[in-house]
């Protein structure tokens, strides 16, 4: 019972940061299981892959009212990352979990680095972009334009492998990716990641289940507490600055970071 109940309580938290950031609650979720279930890394990625495309479905119905996502550009670079997704989930199974965990950890402190380097596209008040998203927060219609298309298809299949190997949806990396490479706004680029990573996440997802490394009960009950939390992040993702999206997103990266260093060594 107690298991059930820590399983509700970390979905429930890590989908409300992974629909506010976009990065769909895996990077959290994988490694709390790990740390407080004993779960082996393999079985939490599966149920975290499982959970990612229900929340998915719920944030990104939400992303669409507001003109947030980008479905064009989800759908453009999502081909690229679901075939990553597959090598990736292939990859995992192969290695040591502790390998893995490490191999983890430095992915994300490089993610972090990508964050913090400069600015990402914030966008314009008036004028002049192709596509246009209303920002709460400003209270303004904000046009921004896509830029280095061709860059993010190499990205977006790395971003697919990890979320095979890691149990992520990949979010981590397209996030960056939109808005560094792209230089979307961060909402935009947030948005549009929360509704790629479902997608990635089937893909892997589908791998994981054929080898045994899914427990349904857990699973259903992740499922329940991300739709709640998915809910509250939101809630906040319409009323933040894509500025302050950006420093949370990089800080909440280099606390599981340094945790799954730690754990794997």
């Amino acid at each position: 019972m107690v298991d059930y109940v820590y399983i509700f309580l970390i979905t429930s938290i890590s989908s409300s940061l992974g629909a506010l950031l976009g990065i769909g609650g895996g990077i959290l979720m994988v490694p709390l299981f790990v740390l407080f279930l004993g779960l082996e890394i393999q079985k939490a990625v599966a149920i975290s892959l499982f959970t990612i495309i229900g929340m998915s479905m719920l944030v990104s119905s939400k992303h669409i009212k507001s003109g947030a996502l980008n479905l064009p550009l989800g759908f453009t670079l999502e081909l690229s990352t679901a075939l990553g997704a597959i090598v990736g989930s292939f990859v995992a199974l192969s290695l040591n979990h502790r390998v893995l965990s490490l191999l983890f950890s430095v992915f994300l402190l490089f993610v972090v680095y990508l964050m913090l380097k400069g600015r990402g596209g914030e966008g314009k008040a008036s004028g002049g972009g192709r596509y246009s998203y209303f920002d709460e927060k400003l209270n303004r219609k904000i046009f921004y334009d896509i830029e280095n298309l061709h860059f993010a298809y190499p990205i977006s299949f790395v971003a697919g492998v990890s979320s095979g190997m890691f149990g992520i949806g990949g979010g981590v990396l397209k996030v960056p990716i939109l808005a560094k490479v792209c230089k979307l706004p961060m909402k935009v680029a947030t948005a549009t990641s929360s509704f790629m990573i479902g997608i990635t996440a089937s893909a892997s997802a589908y791998v994981y289940f054929r080898h045994g490394n899914l427990n349904p009960f857990f699973a259903f009950v992740s499922l329940i507490g991300a739709l709640v939390g998915s809910k509250v992040g939101i809630y906040f993702h319409a009323r933040m600055r894509n500025e302050d999206l950006k420093k949370i997103f990089a800080f909440v990266l280099l606390l599981i970071a340094l945790d799954m260093f730690l754990r794997s060594i």
